[in-house]
């Protein structure tokens, strides 16, 4: 497993190649601190944005809400300015 994969880091702005690579090679599917994961490998990222049951509505997820200490969102009401 590489160190704390951070995107914040300069050394990622400078030049980010040896980082991705470390990460394929050592941690292809990186658990942040953050509280997100990181792929690396192509395969894994084409099989995630494959499968049925992933969204990008994180925030529904039990599992992120609870490590984030936050409350589930119920709903979401979209309407015009107005309604």
């Amino acid at each position: 497993m590489m160190k704390e994969f951070d995107p914040r880091d300069p050394a990622l702005r400078s030049d980010p190649y040896p980082i991705y690579r470390r990460l394929r090679e050592t941690d292809p599917i990186h658990e942040s601190k953050f509280g997100y994961i990181v792929l690396s490998r192509y395969a894994d990222v084409e099989a995630v944005l494959r499968a049925p049951g992933v969204s990008s509505e994180f925030y529904r997820s039990e599992t992120w809400t609870a490590r984030r200490g936050v409350r589930k969102v119920q709903s979401y009401r979209v309407c015009r300015i107005g309604c």
